[in-house]
């Protein structure tokens, strides 16, 4: 990384590589719904921006009502209004799902999100003073649901832990 933060694209094509890399270890997703749950995970960002996890937190401390997500529903209809009305109603429908977080592809999604960002912050050129502490207990709900999961979790935590030491 040459310091910069990862743009929407970079983000979301990681997502997707890590399902496809992991795809073995995750017997009862179905691969298709997850790749596409991984697409349409974020499409708040692409109008908006992202808000930094600790960001978030620091929001919803201030505000229990405040939320990551909480432009999304508002901005997800005008990204989908030029498709055709199926197609919109399928990617509102999968948005939806991951947001809800119920079947296993959703879950998974969010836990490949939570490994990324932390994956991210790993490999980047973060400036002074970056939040490294906040990613030791970041995710950690969404990742426990399979071994493998757990094992990346463990692997960037030993990597997060060693960053905190430069701060």
């Amino acid at each position: 990384s040459d310091g910069q933060r990862a743009s929407l694209a970079e983000h979301s094509w990681r997502i997707c590589m890590m399902a496809v890399l992991l795809a073995p270890h995750f017997a009862d997703v179905d691969f298709a719904r997850l790749a596409k749950i991984c697409i349409v995970h974020d499409p708040g960002e692409i109008e908006g921006d992202d808000i930094p996890v600790p960001d978030q937190a620091r929001r919803r401390a201030a505000d229990s009502s405040a939320t990551k997500s909480g432009d999304k529903p508002r901005d997800l209809p005008t990204l989908v209004a030029p498709l055709p009305p199926e197609t919109a109603l399928e990617i509102v429908a999968l948005w939806d799902e991951y947001e809800a977080a119920v079947t296993p592809e959703a879950r998974l999604t969010k836990a490949l999100d939570k490994l990324e960002t932390i994956l991210e912050h790993t490999q980047a050129e973060n400036p002074v003073g970056c939040a490294y502490r906040y990613n030791l207990g970041y995710g950690r709900e969404c990742i426990a649901g399979y071994p493998v999961t757990v094992a990346l979790r463990t692997a960037l935590h030993a990597e997060t832990e060693r960053r905190t030491h430069n701060e």
